[in-house]
């Protein structure tokens, strides 16, 4: 997960116009452990958290860039 939100911070390098916030970062977070699909295998769980905060992310990050 913090992999996931220093990659999302550096693309301010890229362009000054794609910051995002530890806040934003946090609610697609805590949204990937709220909605995710439930498992009594605890790794199966984290298998599920771990494909819904990477798929929520990257439609997050997708939505807002820009074509040049």
């Amino acid at each position: 997960t913090q992999i996931l939100f220093f990659c999302v911070s550096d693309l301010a390098n890229v362009d000054p116009m794609y910051q995002y916030s530890l806040e934003w970062f946090l609610n697609i977070f805590l949204s990937g452990i709220a909605n995710s699909e439930r498992a009594d295998n605890l790794k199966k769980r984290i298998a599920n958290i771990n494909r819904h905060l990477t798929y929520n992310l990257y439609s997050n990050v997708c939505r807002s860039l820009f074509e040049k």
